[in-house]
């Protein structure tokens, strides 16, 4: 009987109208009375989770395993309450910056403040920051981890940061100027590739991107002359933007030298990223603290080939 409805199921499946209305009535229903159900039970189960339900946007992804381990739950809750009292940044290059609220524009807080957030780009931004560059350009610069980060540790740096969200851009100039670098870190609306291209670099530059698949648009063969005299940090969204890895390679292929940076999985993060703030914590307690993102990314890291043809060193 059971095997019949299965492939009952299975036919009517492809049918679109069925798939659709399975969609409507029954998938989107039952995901949100799951839902309702794991919340009901951690509040049953933990009745204080009003003070911190709002610090992590993928709260439901840990419902279920708090019911199971109320000490991984204490865990997070404690280091919420504690990071919530000072909304600084512990750990990685950033490490003392100060945000003004607990929330990032776009991602996740935790990793931010503890400091594991882009763990992978930790040695390569701790070099950029050593580079002598003139201009920082952020694109997509969100409450302005990257473009506040930077200015504090590049007192000679101009910071241009472009986000197309009023809410990031609010949240950047308050962080920039609770940070003191106010003066140094010019935050604007969205940037165009002709924007770009007419941009007056005054000496050698970064441009940092991470604008969610706006890549290909962003750089282009029209200002990849004005771009030929910048270093480019790019998180590449292929899943976004299909083919955008083969696009963007063959675009700096004359001009840049190619680094790629991939990131690490959830089980490398959490024993990488071992934290004195964390010691001893479970691991159910240490993902939403340390992770960021589902599923992997990468980064590409482009040196121009007219200063140092690659090589990595400090400019003097």
């Amino acid at each position: 009987m059971m095997s019949a409805i299965k492939r009952l199921v299975i036919a009517a499946s492809a049918n679109e109208i069925f798939w659709n209305l399975c969609q409507k009535y029954l998938l989107k229903p039952a995901e949100f009375v799951k839902y309702a159900r794991q919340k009901y039970l951690l509040r049953k189960n933990f009745p204080d989770l009003d003070e911190v339900f709002a610090y992590i946007a993928r709260e439901q992804m840990f419902l279920n395993q708090w019911v199971k381990n109320p000490d991984a739950y204490s865990q997070y809750k404690n280091f919420c309450t504690k990071v919530a009292s000072n909304l600084t940044v512990m750990n990685g290059p950033f490490s003392g910056m100060r945000y003004p609220e607990m929330s990032a524009a776009g991602s996740a807080i935790l990793p931010k403040l503890i400091g594991s957030y882009e763990f992978e780009l930790h040695p390569l931004i701790s070099k950029i920051i050593k580079r002598n560059y003139s201009e920082v350009i952020d694109v997509g610069c969100a409450e302005g981890y990257y473009a506040v980060g930077l200015a504090m540790n590049m007192p000679e740096t101009q910071v241009f940061a472009y986000d197309i969200s009023l809410y990031a851009q609010a949240l950047c100039r308050e962080m920039a100027k609770l940070n003191l670098v106010d003066d140094r870190v010019f935050v604007q609306g969205g940037i165009t590739s002709e924007m770009l291209k007419k941009f007056p670099f005054s000496h050698r530059s970064l441009v940092i991107s991470d604008c969610e698949g706006y890549e290909a648009e962003l750089f282009t063969y029209s200002n990849i002359e004005a771009l030929s005299k910048c270093d480019l940090l790019i998180e590449v969204h292929e899943r976004k933007c299909p083919n955008v890895t083969r696009y963007l390679t063959e675009l700096f292929r004359e001009t840049h030298v190619l680094e790629i940076v991939k990131s690490i999985d959830t089980l490398e993060r959490i024993e990488l990223c071992n934290y004195p703030e964390i010691e001893g914590f479970d691991a159910i307690a240490k993902y939403p603290i340390l992770e960021e993102r589902s599923g992997l990314q990468h980064w590409f890291f482009l040196q121009s080939k007219i200063y140092e043809d690659g090589n990595f060193s400090d400019r003097k």
